[in-house]
């Protein structure tokens, strides 16, 4: 999960991060100098690195967090290629027939 605050209007990032296929929930929150808005993606490990890239093309100095989650049941993410997911055992079991 990446946890993204910001003191800024964060309606682009948001954008963004939607417009690759991530789900986003949004806070307005209250931090140390004021309104906050903080935001919530679910992501797979292998989506770091873009949704970091999203997050510094918004702002390179925006605060962000990534924690680790065990399991997710529903939300929404980018649809998987299918190709990537074949097992050698499923790849041995065509190549045989």
């Amino acid at each position: 999960m990446v946890r993204v605050i910001t003191n800024k209007d964060a309606t682009k990032l948001v954008e963004n991060i939607k417009s690759e296929g991530y789900g986003v929930t949004s806070f307005v929150g209250e931090g140390a100098k004021g309104q906050v808005k903080t935001n919530y993606t679910v992501i797979r490990r292998k989506d770091v690195e873009n949704v970091v890239k999203i997050i510094k093309n918004f702002n390179p100095k925006t605060f962000y967090s990534i924690e680790e989650i065990r399991s997710a049941t529903e939300g929404i993410f980018p649809p998987i290629n299918p190709y990537h997911r074949i097992s050698l055992g499923t790849l041995r079991t065509f190549l045989i027939k």
